[in-house]
């Protein structure tokens, strides 16, 4: 059959995003881990910094589900882009004829 053409602007926006998605969730989890491990025991009086750290890992935590969703986004596109040509592939004259 005909070789499917890529979208060069997506695949080289993918190339660009992906490597920097990666870093992102990596250095989110060195920062989480970092604030969680210099979390004080909570006790009585001024708690302010200990509330401020569990929302600083909380908020590295909904970043993280949000890239990691927009990654398997990303990877979801290939997948789903293969199973549409593999079907043309299949029934490329037939889907030809309808559009016409």
């Amino acid at each position: 059959g005909d070789v499917a053409l890529t979208n060069s602007y997506l695949q080289d926006c993918f190339a660009t995003l992906k490597p920097l998605m990666r870093e992102f969730i990596d250095n989110s989890l060195l920062l989480r881990t970092w604030v969680t491990l210099l979390l004080p025991k909570t006790e009585d009086g001024d708690n302010l910094g200990v509330q401020l750290q569990c929302n600083t890992i909380n908020t590295c935590d909904d970043y993280m589900v949000d890239v990691k969703r927009l990654y398997h986004y990303i990877n979801g596109y290939y997948s789903e882009r293969a199973k549409l040509i593999s079907k043309f592939d299949k029934y490329g004259s037939k889907a030809h004829e309808c559009v016409q």
